[in-house]
């Protein structure tokens, strides 16, 4: 696992306790983080963007392209994450819960 010197710009009212970078570059950051909020672990997948280098990182909240993210990479660590920090994952292909609908 390889950490960046600068910390992923989470909410202030967030620790991170470990991340992984899938993408980063000048302008695009994807990471997976595992956060806490004084009171539970939670599992967080962000995508920020800036527009020009040395710009503050803003959380990109709209539609984005996974042509680039290895989304497979990405669920394997999800699952080492969550054993790790004790978190639950409600995905049914784990036997982990049941389907939600697109809308929660």
């Amino acid at each position: 696992m390889r950490n960046l010197p600068e910390p992923p710009p989470v909410s202030p009212l967030l620790k991170v306790l470990v991340y992984k970078d899938y993408l980063r570059t000048t302008h695009r950051w994807v990471a997976l983080c595992v956060v806490n909020n004084g009171r539970e672990n939670s599992l967080r997948f962000y995508k920020w963007r800036r527009d020009e280098p040395g710009a503050t990182w803003k959380v990109d909240l709209a539609r984005f392209s996974v042509v680039d993210v290895d989304l497979g990479h990405i669920a394997t660590d999800a699952m080492e994450f969550a054993r790790a920090y004790k978190i639950r994952l409600d995905w049914p292909s784990t036997g982990g819960g049941s389907a939600r609908s697109s809308g929660e």
